[in-house]
């Protein structure tokens, strides 16, 4: 054979082989299901300045967006997204990610910058005119929206009044965008931004101050050391200065039997606020990484592995379970494998509104009574399977134990899937499931 044919043979043997090994990196079906909720989420849950929505559609064919909802969480849910996109990046360096994971951070970017008050971070801002607005009037109906009129943001509005979850979605997607992704710009974006915010609370005394100069409604973070520790540690990597790094180490000594001791209030969250939980784990997986002594990173995973994870177990929830077995150090071939099938139960997307009539079971005492006195949901005893739960913005923070999860059915409303993406990728980076699943 002439040495012209071999290189051709050897070429096309290559080349085959590059294609089988795109074939069989697309071919698992969790990772189509993670790439088609990109698509849509590019497609049609960001728009205008990048921040995340739900889409209500004329109809349900989902071709004409009539207006967006669930814009008053945007920030926490497009941290989520942030961070998914770039532990998608971590995972398979995959350009796409990357490219997804700028434009979250520069929206996070944008919420900060809308406010005008330094450290000030809005809950959303977009273009003030419709979908993302009835109208500019209808704005100032609403005590939460201002309008801007000049300057970089002339013709958008943001919602103010922001609570401190909305700031730790912000916190944990630009925290871990900032240690994942190794691009100069964005980094020096994250760390001014995160020292500004920073800042700003502890000139507060960790209070969130509106541009009204008074505390938010849920704005109150001095009696929240989860939530201290966790931001402190993404500040102290994300501006690496002495000042920083000291404090961090002073403050974590005394945050931490404070956050141990708040891990308690956990099982009163069965049927009341059960989105508490997510503050846990989205903190927990901050403050186990970035911890730089190991005393603190072995106490802190002991007391998550002993007053948290007992009431978490098996309800299904994939990225709590995946929080713990990273904090913990415990992968749990079995929790791994009920993660998989979770996910392939997860809907399909488009993720639609869609309720669904659990079947009877066993009410909890305790949540029927605080039911009945207006703080909680009527709760069962055991949390339902994942298929057995109804859609919604973002399934992690739901409780599985709620026995009427919704009132009725919509399928021209979408929620974005952020919810599955962040715990596909999140496993992807940790190798709880790869690319064949």
């Amino acid at each position: 054979m002439s040495r012209k044919k071999t290189l051709c043979l050897i070429t096309a043997l290559a080349a085959a082989l590059v294609f089988c090994a795109a074939g069989s990196v697309s071919a698992g079906p969790l990772l189509e299901k993670a790439l088609a909720y990109d698509e849509h989420y590019q497609a049609y849950h960001s728009p205008g300045l990048g921040g995340a929505v739900e889409v209500q559609f004329t109809d349900d064919s989902l071709t004409v967006a009539k207006r967006y909802t669930g814009i008053g969480d945007s920030t926490v849910h497009t941290g989520a997204y942030l961070a998914a996109e770039a532990f998608r990046y971590a995972a398979t360096h995959d350009p796409e990610a990357k490219a997804n994971a700028l434009r979250a951070a520069s929206a996070l970017h944008h919420h900060l910058r809308i406010t005008g008050k330094p450290g000030f971070i809005a809950r959303y801002a977009g273009p003030a005119e419709p979908p993302f607005l009835a109208s500019r009037e209808s704005c100032l109906d609403k005590p939460r929206c201002h309008l801007v009129d000049g300057g970089t943001y002339g013709g958008h509005f943001w919602l103010g009044d922001t609570s401190r979850d909305q700031y730790d979605g912000w916190f944990f997607g630009n925290g871990i965008a900032y240690s994942l992704i190794d691009d100069p710009a964005l980094r020096a974006m994250i760390r001014a931004d995160v020292k500004e915010v920073i800042d700003a609370l502890f000139a507060t005394g960790w209070h969130i101050m509106d541009v009204d100069g008074l505390m938010t409604g849920a704005g109150s973070v001095a009696f929240n050391p989860a939530f201290q520790m966790g931001w402190e540690a993404v500040a102290m990597e994300a501006i690496n200065e002495p000042k920083y790094r000291d404090r961090y180490r002073r403050d974590a000594d005394a945050l931490l039997p404070l956050v141990a001791a708040s891990f308690l209030e956990i099982p009163g969250h069965h049927c009341s606020q059960y989105y508490a939980v997510m503050f846990f784990h989205r903190t927990a997986y901050n403050i186990a990484r970035l911890d730089p002594s190991p005393t603190r990173r072995r106490l802190f995973a002991l007391d998550f592995k002993e007053l948290v994870r007992p009431f978490t177990r098996g309800a299904d929830n994939v990225f709590f379970d995946y929080v713990y077995m990273a904090v913990a150090h415990d992968p749990d071939p079995a929790v791994i494998r009920r993660g998989r099938e979770a996910l392939a139960l997860f809907p399909e997307p488009p993720n639609r509104r869609i309720c669904r009539e659990p079947p009877p079971e066993r009410e909890c005492a305790l949540c029927a009574l605080l039911s009945a006195m207006g703080r909680g949901e009527p709760s069962a005893v055991k949390p339902y399977p994942i298929e057995q739960q109804c859609s919604t913005d973002f399934l992690w923070q739901r409780s599985p134990y709620v026995m009427h999860c919704c009132a009725r059915t919509d399928l021209a409303h979408v929620y974005p899937g952020i919810d599955f993406m962040l715990a596909y990728w999140m496993g992807r980076y940790h190798g709880f499931i790869d690319s064949n699943d």
